[in-house]
Formats: C-alpha cells, sequence, structure tokens
C-alpha cells in the first residue's frame, strides 16, 4: 500500500470513527468499541506495541520526580521495573 493510499485510507478510518461517536454521543466508549468490534484491535501487535511505548514514556518521565524525592537509581529502576542503566541514562538528561 502506498503512503498516499495508507494515509487516505486513515484519514476515511478517522473520519468514520469520529461519525459513529457522533451519531451515537449517548453511548458510552464500551458500548460503541463493542458495536465496532474494536477488541481485535487491542489484541493487535501494533496496538500492544504503542501502548507499551507509552508505558516507557510514563515510566520515563516518573524518574526525575522519584530522583528529587531521594530514592537511589536501583530502587527506581526496582520499583519501574527498568533496568539500572535506563534509570541512570535518563538521570543525566
Amino acid at each position: 500500500m502506498s503512503l498516499r493510499v495508507a494515509g487516505e485510507h486513515s484519514r476515511c478510518s478517522d473520519w468514520r470513527t469520529r461519525r459513529v461517536i457522533d451519531k451515537f454521543s449517548t453511548l458510552s466508549m464500551e458500548e460503541i468499541e463493542a458495536m465496532l468490534n474494536l477488541d481485535s484491535l487491542k489484541t493487535s501487535r501494533v496496538y500492544q506495541e504503542a501502548k507499551e511505548e507509552g508505558s516507557l514514556e510514563t515510566k520515563l518521565k516518573t524518574i526525575p520526580r522519584l530522583i528529587k524525592l531521594g530514592l537511589t537509581v536501583e530502587q527506581i529502576a526496582e520499583s519501574l521495573d527498568l533496568d539500572v542503566e535506563t534509570v541512570r541514562k535518563n538521570t543525566q538528561q
């Protein structure tokens, strides 16, 4: 699929999603997800990778706050389930 076609497909998909949400504004997000069968999206590889990336970014943003609270690099790594080297790299930025 070319980038142009992929971009058009994405815009169409975004438009359809907005239309459905506008049309069914009284429904909850869960009801809309069930109606559109979006559960399969959540189990997709791309969704899972994006979710993991977001989780990592959140953890990395937390490191400076934990340093200010006096936690050691090792304590931060353990509490955030990160390796010590990742924490060290992000304390020097």
